[in-house]
């Protein structure tokens, strides 16, 4: 398998990337993932889609888990053509509401996930860019038979949440949540809960914390309080004297 992917282009394309990336994006800050999931078998990662930049916050959660691995993440072959580089860093095209062209992309993912128990896979179940306020978020069900496709397979639900806050760039909030494991297919709302679950944890946390959450994440390996528990209803605390 392979087609297409070139690790060297991956690493030249982030290194030239980087200082605009800075300037324009701060983060991204993760939280929760406190177990990384066994090797041997495919990571999907599913997340809200709800900015430019969700797509680069993945693969700094793939990082997270398999920093040495494979990255494949699907997006419209329009976007594709304009950025046919996007090719040697594992993006794989398919048109949206053509369902041989989804199916095809899908079989590709397979193909490499057969390839490559060790491989990352990214999905916006969304197929277009929707605020992370939304509910119900709305995810198509190709994203049931994907997981079908690449089984067994672990999930990995990703809640993404960006706000400018007091920077002019926006801070990118994102809350990983309990892996899954998936024998066959996973209902598309089930996912669509977990993933609405971590969005909630990180607006949750913001509205408590406010300009102050970027200096109070917790960080990776903890997770974010959750809404409605007695315990955590208050959310972070705000020392007035470190402001």
């Amino acid at each position: 398998m392979n087609d297409g992917f070139r690790p060297a282009a991956v690493g030249a394309f982030e290194r030239a990337f980087a200082p605009l990336r800075r300037a324009l994006l701060h983060g991204p800050l993760l939280a929760g993932a406190q177990e990384t999931p066994p090797a041997g078998t495919p990571l999907l990662l599913v997340a809200n889609h709800s900015s430019w930049w969700d797509g680069f916050i993945l693969r700094d959660v793939q990082r997270r888990f398999r920093p040495r691995s494979r990255l494949f993440t699907l997006m419209t072959t329009r976007e594709l053509r304009r950025h046919p580089y996007l090719r040697w860093m594992g993006c794989v095209g398919m048109e949206p509401g053509n369902a041989a062209s989804v199916l095809r992309a899908f079989r590709r993912l397979r193909d490499e996930a057969r390839h490559d128990r060790d491989a990352v896979f990214a999905v916006f179940p969304q197929g277009s860019i929707w605020p992370a306020t939304r509910r119900p978020l709305g995810f198509e069900r190709g994203v049931s038979v994907l997981a079908s496709l690449l089984a067994p397979v672990t999930v990995v639900p990703v809640g993404i949440q960006l706000e400018a806050l007091n920077r002019a760039a926006p801070t990118a909030f994102v809350s990983i949540g309990p892996a899954i494991l998936a024998e066959g297919a996973l209902a598309p709302a089930t996912l669509e809960r977990a993933v609405e679950a971590e969005i909630d944890a990180v607006r949750h946390f913001l509205d408590a914390a406010g300009e102050h959450a970027p200096r109070l994440w917790p960080g990776t390996g903890t997770p974010l309080p959750r809404p409605g528990h007695a315990r955590d209803a208050a959310g972070p605390r705000i020392d007035d004297r470190s402001r």
